[in-house]
């Protein structure tokens, strides 16, 4: 079953644009394959897998009859790719994020890495007014305990080259400078 003959080739036979074979494969040669806004393209022959374009120019992905990925046109700059299910990384694979895959984030069956390399500092950066950046790690007993807080509401703890320490304050004269009564 051949489709959308709108031309003919050297020895005269039709170019066929879109062919059903016998074996219920779709064909496309050349030429592209167009849904109406809010139409839907299905996978496996049921109602649950499918990708579709909605009124406002996001392209959407379903999986199972929820909303797995969506694609939506941002500015200039670029495109932003919401994400409403979790995304399973095989162990050994990594994420490669910036046109010089700048930053890599990979498990490899026993670690976990965030690797920076390339060009710039790497941030782990904590936006919200008054909040805090904690670092936690397994306390041996099963649960987990933040080894490293850092308040967002004060400067409690700074490590600065040449190694000097500072403990209520951002530029610390010593290798241990406390700002502060201490009680030892």
């Amino acid at each position: 079953l051949t489709f959308g003959v709108s031309a003919y080739n050297a020895v005269g036979g039709a170019v066929e644009k879109m062919q059903l074979t016998s074996v219920g494969d779709l064909v496309l040669s050349g030429g592209s394959l167009t849904l109406p806004v809010a139409e839907k393209l299905y996978f496996g022959g049921g109602s649950h897998t499918y990708i579709g374009e909605d009124v406002d120019d996001r392209l959407r992905f379903f999986v199972g009859g929820d909303e797995f990925m969506r694609f939506t046109q941002q500015d200039a700059a670029g495109e932003i790719i919401n994400l409403y299910q979790d995304i399973y990384i095989p162990d050994g694979k990594k994420i490669h994020l910036g046109a010089g895959n700048d930053l890599k984030l990979q498990h490899d069956g026993s670690n976990s890495y965030i690797q920076a390399s390339g060009t710039g500092n790497l941030y782990i950066q904590q936006n919200t007014a008054d909040l805090d950046l904690i670092l936690q790690c397994d306390d041996g007993s099963g649960g987990t305990t933040a080894y490293i807080t850092l308040d967002g509401s004060t400067t409690n703890l700074l490590l600065s080259p040449p190694g000097n320490v500072g403990i209520g304050t951002v530029s610390p004269a010593q290798k241990l400078h406390v700002a502060g009564n201490v009680m030892i």
